[in-house]
């Protein structure tokens, strides 16, 4: 079967998603865990909350009673399927968790504001790779489950 959309798609001239302009529309960034494996000890947007633009600055602690886990989207019988916060609360479990929400006027001021968040880890040792995942005395990922298989 031959695609038909692919012209619009590599010439550009399709619409996408940053194309689309509504009144009164915000945008989103998020600040997002640099370590694999870590306790979050403090996160302070008093800053990205005075930033111009910005409407909202939102914590893990701030929704965590509002929103529950991000479901699963292959629900394979037997899969341990762990809580999974929409943003960190108390420790980030993978590199690029999002642990703050920005909303703002524009993209650029939720960029600005982001980069004004400071947030302090405590480290922990991680599971980098499935082989080392896969032993007995690796790191667990989410320590409610007794391996990481």
């Amino acid at each position: 079967m031959k695609r038909t959309e692919d012209p619009r798609l590599i010439t550009g001239s399709s619409t996408y998603v940053d194309d689309i302009k509504l009144a009164g529309m915000l945008y989103v960034t998020f600040v997002r865990s640099v370590h694999a494996n870590a306790n979050i000890v403090s996160v302070n947007t008093e800053a990205a909350k005075a930033s111009a633009g910005v409407v909202e600055v939102l914590t893990g602690k701030d929704v965590s009673h509002l929103i529950g886990s991000v479901p699963c989207a292959a629900a394979i019988p037997g899969l341990k399927v762990p809580f999974q916060p929409v943003l960190a609360v108390d420790a980030v479990r993978f590199v690029g968790e999002p642990v703050v929400a920005i909303v703002a006027s524009d993209r650029y001021a939720g960029r600005d504001a982001a980069d004004l968040v400071e947030i302090e880890y405590e480290p922990l040792p991680a599971a980098v790779d499935v082989e080392a995942a896969m032993k007995p005395d690796s790191p667990k990922v989410h320590p409610q489950f007794e391996n990481n298989i």
